[in-house]
């Protein structure tokens, strides 16, 4: 005996599964203040967030912050928060300014001088 309209019964079930295993891109700016300009902070936060495939751009300001643009997969941004929260070596954080932003749609990360 077939079952008239089987297939409705297991739609719910593979869309469940499929936005399950989505993952979820955002964006965040992230101003990172302290002791994070010549100590090879934008190489290394490029070196990083390509490891981690992270799109967006690190740039040092005037004030002596770095800034930094990235989109990614939300667990993955926040290892690379993680990770900017300490930095390379010689850096000294104290401060990260975090806001989730709208995404871009990057294609790459760069740094910009």
């Amino acid at each position: 005996m077939r079952l008239k309209n089987a297939s409705r019964l297991w739609f719910p079930l593979i869309f469940k599964r499929q936005t399950q295993n989505a993952k979820r891109l955002i964006a965040y700016s992230l101003r990172i203040h302290g002791l994070v300009q010549g100590v090879f902070f934008r190489k290394s936060t490029f070196e990083t967030a390509i490891k981690l495939g992270i799109v967006g751009f690190v740039s040092n300001n005037i004030d002596g912050t770095v800034e930094i643009f990235a989109e990614g997969e939300e667990e993955i941004l926040n290892q690379f928060i993680e990770w900017c929260r300490i930095g390379p070596k010689g850096a000294k954080v104290e401060k990260i300014d975090i806001h989730e932003r709208p995404l871009k749609n990057s294609q790459r990360f760069v740094i910009l001088h």
